[in-house]
């Protein structure tokens, strides 16, 4: 039968799952450093998607950021010195594209919806 078998494996699972989650560590400082190592590489799916809405093509704006996102410097100066970049995308909205906000703005609603039981309950 499929059933015990199944039930025993997902009762690994979680077991291991409770293992890893009771003893996370999380450590802002050393995610901020390891974020700050890239360079900013994080936020070209941003700067792609601003080229994209300007009417370039994907595959175009996809070369474009990525020739500067590879690099591991400076991702954000790079792109603001690249006339190529500039001409679709203003200094200022170029600068706004790099707001770590962005990738956090629905941390809130993830945890609400992560700690409800099934009637919406806590």
């Amino acid at each position: 039968m499929v059933a015990p078998d199944a039930t025993i494996a997902l009762d690994f699972m979680l077991v291991r799952l409770a293992g890893v989650v009771e003893s996370l560590e999380v450590r802002p400082d050393v995610m901020a450093q390891n974020l700050a190592r890239l360079g900013g590489a994080v936020f070209s799916e941003q700067v792609l998607l601003a080229l994209v809405r300007r009417g370039l093509r994907r595959d175009d704006a996809y070369r474009l950021v990525q020739r500067h996102a590879l690099t591991g410097d400076d991702v954000a100066a790079r792109l603001a010195a690249d006339p190529e970049i500039t001409r679709h995308v203003s200094a200022d909205e170029l600068a706004s594209l790099f707001d770590i906000r962005h990738h956090l703005r629905h941390t809130d609603a993830l945890f609400t919806r992560a700690l409800e039981d099934g009637d919406g309950a806590r």
